[in-house]
Parts: structure tokens; sequence; C-alpha cells
């Protein structure tokens, strides 16, 4: 497993990308999509924070 740094600054912008497993288009379905969506919608309500935007491609996500 990788050991990412992971530097916290109070309100500044932070970039997130994952990548499916083996690069799989797991999320080419749009179902797949949906259910992405509705995780992040589910962990925002336990951790509150302001998404500005994001793309679903079909192995990854921003």
């Amino acid at each position: 497993m990788t050991h990412i740094r992971r530097y916290f600054v109070h309100h500044a912008p932070i970039f997130i990308t994952a990548v499916c497993h083996r690069r799989q288009p797991y999320l080419k379905c749009d179902e797949h999509k949906a259910l992405l969506l509705s995780v992040m919608r589910e962990v925002k309500g336990e951790w509150p924070f302001r998404m500005v935007g994001y793309a679903i491609l079909e192995e990854h996500f921003h």
C-alpha cells in the first residue's frame, strides 16, 4: 500500500483523483455512476464539505 502524504490547510481546495482497480471501466455504466454519487452524498452528510465540481470517467474520477 502506498503511503500518501496529506497536508491539511483549513479552507483550501483539495483536488482528488481516484482510479478503479486495474483501471477497469467500472464507471462506464450509468447505474454505477449513480451509486458513486450516492456514496458521495452519504459521506457529505457525515463529513460536511463543499464540492465545487467533479468529473466521472469510465475508469477514474476527479
